[in-house]
């Protein structure tokens, strides 16, 4: 009934806000699920939360400071949460350098060099 109920809510929801529709029609496809309300318990997995102490590679961190899928805190929380790493980076990209959105949207290229520049640098990567 809940699952009827909050779907029917969504649908409704989406149809008059844009990005909205594209975040649960996108969240949908990368979780693999067929609704809404699957999305968001899916989406529930989708967590560093208890694992962040045993990352123990080089981390390169990226954001966007006007991301409008994953709130920018996220950034802070793993900063900070990344304890063990061999090394970590972040970079928040900005909106006058046109890299502000989700996945850097509106400028790929920066957000490209940046991870190629970070890689060529010598880091190591987790296999």
């Amino acid at each position: 009934m809940a699952k009827t109920i909050f779907n029917k809510i969504m649908e409704k929801l989406m149809k008059k806000i844009l990005i909205l529709q594209w975040a649960i029609t996108h969240g949908k496809y990368i979780t693999g699920t067929n609704n809404a309300y699957d999305f968001y318990n899916q989406l529930k997995k989708h967590t560093l939360k208890n694992i962040m102490g045993k990352i123990e590679c080089d981390v390169l961190l990226l954001a966007g400071e006007k991301d409008h899928y994953i709130p920018k805190k996220h950034y802070s929380i793993l900063m900070k949460g990344i304890k063990n790493a061999k090394s970590i980076e972040g970079k928040i990209f900005t909106e006058k350098e046109g890299g502000s959105e989700h996945c850097q949207i509106g400028n790929h290229k920066l957000a490209m060099d940046y991870i190629i520049n970070w890689i060529y640098n010598g880091q190591d990567y987790c296999a």
